[in-house]
């Protein structure tokens, strides 16, 4: 029994004890609202810390700076080395140089130079045994004479007027014309004249409608038409051989359908030529 319940003991203990926690429970929010509080005063203190100290730090950098930037009027390089390494991969090989040989036959007896050694013009290299030089000279001599036999052999020989081929086929083009050189037109064209070997001229047409072994028809320049033969079709381009006998190399064809309708054209050439490797405009059919 409380003191109070002691003292006046007309009071019913139930309401006394209600007294007893309503100020139990008062005093402790007193206690949470006053930890709340100081708690907040804290949390605004270093607030305002932080604060503070991050103006004074940007305060200070700006004051560093711009008494660093005022200070700082001109500059000048110093001088220096730099070292550099260049590494790759390759061969060497001499640049402008001569290569110094002895006849055969003759004998060198002393080199005068060394290897790196720097050399003037008409400066001596080395020394011969002279009896292996001369023996060399008579040698040489002989040979010229050989020869000079050989030339004046030759002056009664006789060259033919004519050129005969040394396979059958026809011939396609005639690069020479009368009075021509004919190493000028050997340099220029490669031969005289181009057989064709197979019997055939070709063209190649773009188009996606033959495949091997179809027939066509070809259109020459003149109107006239020969039945070719698809020999092959690679990467949409097909190859069309003809009779060579008759068309003339270069001209421009057409193939036909079978309706009449035109599936290309392009420029006959020597299917399999003997001679020169190119195929110039014709000179004769």
């Amino acid at each position: 029994m409380s003191k109070q319940t002691q003292d006046n003991p007309n009071v019913p203990q139930p309401e006394q004890d209600d007294a007893l926690f309503q100020a139990l429970s008062q005093s402790k929010k007193q206690r949470r609202r006053k930890r709340i509080r100081t708690a907040a005063i804290v949390a605004v203190v270093l607030v305002v810390a932080l604060v503070l100290g991050v103006t004074t730090l940007r305060r200070r950098v700006r004051e560093q700076f711009a008494m660093t930037t005022s200070e700082v009027l001109s500059a000048q390089a110093q001088r220096g080395t730099i070292s550099t390494v260049v590494s790759g991969s390759g061969m060497l090989a001499n640049v402008d140089t001569e290569v110094v040989s002895a006849p055969a036959g003759v004998e060198i007896t002393k080199i005068l130079v060394a290897y790196g050694d720097t050399v003037t013009e008409n400066e001596l290299l080395a020394t011969a045994d002279a009896a292996t030089v001369r023996t060399a000279m008579s040698q040489l001599q002989e040979e010229l004479d050989d020869l000079d036999d050989q030339i004046a052999a030759a002056k009664g020989d006789t060259v033919s007027s004519y050129i005969s081929a040394g396979v059958a086929g026809r011939v396609k083009l005639i690069h020479a014309q009368s009075g021509d050189s004919v190493a000028d037109v050997m340099v220029a064209d490669g031969a005289l004249a181009v057989l064709s070997l197979d019997g055939y001229l070709a063209v190649d047409v773009e188009t996606d409608a033959l495949t091997e072994g179809d027939t066509v028809t070809v259109e020459l320049a003149d109107g006239t038409r020969e039945e070719g033969t698809v020999e092959s079709v690679l990467g949409g381009t097909a190859t069309v051989l003809i009779s060579d006998n008759g068309p003339e190399v270069g001209q421009t064809v057409t193939l036909l359908s079978q309706d009449d309708s035109a599936l290309g054209e392009g420029e006959l050439y020597i299917h399999s030529p003997w001679g020169s490797p190119a195929t110039p405009e014709p000179s004769a059919a």
